[in-house]
């Protein structure tokens, strides 16, 4: 499948607004296209340079890791999604959105390489917990970073609600 648009044509925009002609708006409407693309195209450039602006391939996977990293990034700096996309090289900012919704639901589980499976000679009884003195280091220390993550990220939005709530005008009684 051909891009819809040529890497000239992307270097074309960033340039043109590199050179100051018009905003990101204004820039997009000269070429005719849409905000969105030329602001993407804009920053793509200008954290990874022309190389980010040529067409990859659709199958790109993207590690464990690398997926962690970025969900781990978001939490701690506020940014759009398109933002971090571009930050990231990644293909799309919807990508960043399902990321950021998965983390939401099942925490950084996801976001942990898998492992292959153990043969186990006793069965495991599911509905006992396993104390700290039963678990690996390993494990232990994939649970203490979960838990620093989740800290961490409950940090963040408590401080956007203190933020927030400080920032609310002070409402005055009627008389």
């Amino acid at each position: 499948m051909k891009p819809k648009y040529s890497t000239h044509f992307k270097l074309k925009v960033v340039r043109y607004f590199l050179d100051g002609h018009a905003g990101q708006g204004g820039t997009a409407q000269h070429f005719g296209v849409s905000r969105t693309h030329a602001i993407r195209w804009i920053q793509l450039y200008l954290h990874h340079g022309e190389e980010a602006l040529r067409p990859r391939s659709r199958s790109l996977l993207y590690s464990p890791e690398f997926k962690r990293e970025v969900v781990t990034y978001a939490i701690n700096h506020p940014e759009t999604s398109a933002r971090l996309a571009a930050r990231f090289g990644i293909a799309s900012h919807t990508t960043v959105d399902n990321w950021l919704k998965r983390f939401r639901l099942e925490g950084y589980k996801p976001f942990c390489p898998t492992q292959p499976e153990r043969s186990v000679s006793m069965p495991v009884n599911p509905d006992k917990p396993r104390k700290a003195d039963d678990k690996t280091p390993e494990e232990l220390l994939k649970e203490l970073e979960y838990l620093r993550a989740e800290n961490d990220y409950l940090k963040t939005l408590q401080g956007i609600l203190l933020e927030k709530k400080r920032l609310e005008p002070l409402k005055k009684p009627r008389r």
